[in-house]
């Protein structure tokens, strides 16, 4: 007989991989509804990955490209769960990719600031941290269109975009129409395009 931990890893397994399957690791915003559903949130229903299943629940979900949204206030008021009792290190040494959010503002008298202040305070993170979950919130999004970045690894991009993060930097006649063609592309260059200004 399985513990109730070890059947809700299963449980949360057996929900993942059909998911994976049909929608690929487009599928994250899928198995939230779900969880959801009974009020346990993708970000805070995963505290009990860990162990064996836990590890496959992982793995998979960084394979696919899964990305978990994370909302420390959130979860701290409603779940009491937060600091070190909270997964985000737990998925972090996991590579599976993050960003931060709010959940309900209104609920959890939070915004997008707080949120990120209070991780870097909590988890000891770095300015390259932070560029890493708001370029994950564009990346793993259901923007159509072409990505910037080359295999989702950040230090590559596309060509006709090797100097985007560079001040000085205009895009080229095929590089406008590149992006003419992908939401995705174009917000992630604003992106990069807004941190070359603030950085200079």
């Amino acid at each position: 007989m399985s513990s109730p931990i070890e059947a809700y890893q299963l449980t949360l397994l057996a929900m993942v991989e059909p998911m994976c399957k049909f929608l690929g690791p487009q599928g994250l915003a899928y198995f939230q509804g779900i969880s959801d559903a009974g009020r346990g949130e993708l970000c805070a229903a995963n505290l009990s990955l860990h162990g064996g299943h836990g590890m496959r629940v992982r793995n998979m979900m960084r394979e696919k490209g899964i990305m978990v949204e994370i909302c420390l206030t959130s979860n701290a008021s409603i779940l009491g769960v937060s600091g070190l009792e909270h997964p985000f290190l737990l998925y972090r040494r996991a590579g599976i990719p993050l960003n931060l959010n709010t959940d309900d503002e209104g609920v959890s008298r939070s915004n997008l600031t707080n949120e990120l202040v209070r991780a870097v305070r909590t988890y000891n993170l770095h300015y390259s941290d932070l560029k890493e979950f708001a370029r994950n919130s564009i990346e793993y999004s259901f923007l159509p269109g072409q990505s910037l970045y080359r295999n989702r690894d950040y230090r590559k991009l596309i060509k006709g975009f090797d100097g985007v993060r560079k001040p000085q930097w205009s895009p080229s006649i095929s590089a406008q129409g590149a992006m003419r063609q992908s939401d995705k592309l174009r917000v992630q260059v604003r992106l990069e395009r807004a941190w070359a200004q603030f950085e200079r």
